[in-house]
């Protein structure tokens, strides 16, 4: 019974890998080749014929039918070949349209040339960025830092709800959790729902983790009433700050936002150990520079039996050592390192879901319409410079993914 129970994250692991290779052949096989017009058959035929008389009047006449038959075959190969490589080179044949060449070639891709260098090491070094590593406390401060300005411009920005409501659809949420938030859903923060992996009953004492703008707090807290009690936690006291007026202008009761690190929560009455039923997260976690901490600490104020259900992301490759990378993907960790660590700390009924783990997916909305409120775009705080231009060109559906962490203390 344990050795099948250690099949079932190996399964999830193998399929998630698989996944996005799967949906890209499905992408083009999933096109039909157009029949040819009256016309072009009446051409091919033309021309065959053609071909058969040139044949009869050469020197095919003198050889054996075997002969002829062989030599026929070795053009039509020749021809065939021929063709696909015309296919490869346009991108396309008659009624079809095929992959683009990065997705022909994959990862195998010629050298590019430096200054006329030819590509030569010594001349591509030249221009190469150093490669910087942060230290724990220089993430957290630049994570907060960057959320501060988040927290303070969010009063001002007013985005399109409609696709701010189509992407919390397909995460997971529901029309009643959303009726909660409905005027403020493009503030949402989050890499997916964790309410579809925990059950919120009313009087439970829940705590969100990376609480941001309070979104998931505020449908906590409409899951926990009347008796319960929610408390979101962040590193941007900024956050907490908006947070906690939007309640306090909805006259929300029982719930509130404090300031803090997830890998050391406040030294409060609110965290005292064993003091939570139910810790959700969504989005924050995987900025923690120090994951084990983090999970030390929500195994540490949950009662016993109590549940978390973390939303974050994960690496499925190890990133190049040699390359910079922005602070999010520099902080992510490998989605086989999951497990273990929650088993290590002492969870119980670890679970890594990833039945919904695109970084890239459609979405169903119509975006023609501007919307009627002028939209005014968040401070961009990502780092200028060009060290990160490697990271457009990944798949990163290849690369990165959205998982869930259920498990109970």
């Amino acid at each position: 019974m344990n050795r099948l129970s250690k099949l079932k994250p190996i399964a999830n692991s193998i399929m998630l890998r698989a996944r996005p290779t799967f949906e890209k052949h499905l992408k083009y096989s999933k096109i039909e080749l157009a029949p040819p017009n009256p016309a072009q058959i009446k051409e091919f035929f033309t021309t065959i014929g053609k071909s058969l008389e040139t044949m009869s009047v050469s020197k095919f006449k003198d050889l054996t039918v075997r002969e002829a038959f062989t030599r026929f075959l070795i053009g039509l190969e020749i021809s065939c070949w021929f063709f696909i490589g015309e296919c490869i080179g346009k991108g396309s044949i008659i009624g079809y349209q095929t992959a683009p060449m990065s997705h022909v070639l994959g990862n195998f891709k010629l050298p590019e040339e430096n200054g006329g260098s030819g590509g030569s090491p010594t001349g591509g070094d030249k221009n190469k960025p150093t490669v910087t590593r942060r230290t724990n406390e220089e993430a957290k401060k630049e994570n907060t830092d960057a959320y501060d300005k988040v927290g303070e411009n969010a009063k001002n920005f007013v985005g399109d709800s409609r696709i701010a409501r189509a992407n919390m659809k397909y995460l997971g949420y529901t029309d009643d959790q959303l009726s909660h938030v409905k005027d403020d859903l493009f503030n949402f923060q989050g890499v997916g729902c964790p309410f579809p992996f925990i059950n919120i009953s009313p009087g439970d004492r829940v705590l969100d983790v990376g609480s941001g703008l309070g979104l998931d707090t505020i449908i906590a807290h409409s899951l926990a009433s009347p008796n319960g009690k929610v408390i979101g936690v962040d590193l941007s006291e900024k956050e907490c700050e908006f947070a906690n007026q939007k309640v306090s202008n909805q006259s929300l009761s029982n719930i509130k936002f404090i300031a803090g690190d997830m890998e050391s929560f406040p030294d409060t009455p609110e965290f005292s150990s064993n003091s939570f039923d139910k810790v959700i997260s969504n989005g924050a976690f995987c900025m923690a520079p120090d994951k084990k901490k983090a999970f030390e600490e929500i195994h540490r104020v949950l009662k016993p039996g109590g549940k978390m259900a973390i939303c974050t992301s994960v690496t499925l490759k190890t990133l190049e050592t040699s390359k910079n990378w922005p602070l999010c993907m520099e902080m992510f960790t490998h989605i086989d390192k999951l497990e273990p660590l929650c088993k290590e700390i002492g969870f119980k009924n670890i679970e890594i879901d990833t039945s919904n783990s695109l970084m890239n997916y459609p979405l169903e909305v119509d975006i023609v319409d501007k919307p009627k409120q002028s939209e005014t775009a968040p401070e961009n705080f990502h780092e200028p410079d060009d060290k990160y231009s490697h990271v457009k060109k990944m798949d990163m559906n290849e690369w990165i993914a959205r998982v869930v962490v259920i498990a109970e203390k």
